[in-house]
């Protein structure tokens, strides 16, 4: 069971053995539907260990990615996953910051990405620091 493995990587970590970590492949989620992050959401023994997973997990090389999130402003009526991620603020962005509406955008923010996001383009926020990145392009 993943969540199980997870816990163990946690428990290890906890008990000092720091160094295992660098042997372990990362561990990805990708949910892909708005059904899916809406069901986690309304079950809350599965939202409970969702949740587990992206705050007290988090360093323990595991990766949820939600590509499927609307670029809507997240309000108190959104649903508890989106809140969360909203919560952890990492996020990976890959439209105009000016279009963002997911976080709150500083006017210095604004200032300093102004240009516009080119094709293999995008940013990064952790916490409240914000960084351009670049990806890689695939040929079609």
């Amino acid at each position: 069971d993943i969540y199980a493995k997870i816990e163990k990587r946690y428990q290890m970590t906890m008990a000092g053995d720091l160094g295992f970590l660098n042997e372990e492949k990362m561990i990805v989620f990708i949910i892909n539907s708005e059904a899916a992050y809406l069901a986690i959401s309304e079950d809350k023994a599965v939202f409970a260990l969702f949740k587990n997973i992206v705050k007290l997990y988090k360093g323990m090389k595991v990766c949820v990615i939600i590509p499927a999130i609307e670029n809507a402003p997240i309000g108190f009526t959104s649903c508890d996953v989106i809140k969360c991620f909203r919560d952890d603020k990492v996020l990976f962005m890959f439209d105009n910051i000016e279009e963002q509406k997911f976080f709150d955008v500083t006017l210095a923010m604004k200032k300093q990405f102004s240009k516009k996001v080119r094709e293999g383009e995008g940013y990064l926020l952790v916490n409240n620091e914000l960084s351009k990145i670049k990806t890689p392009l695939c040929a079609k």
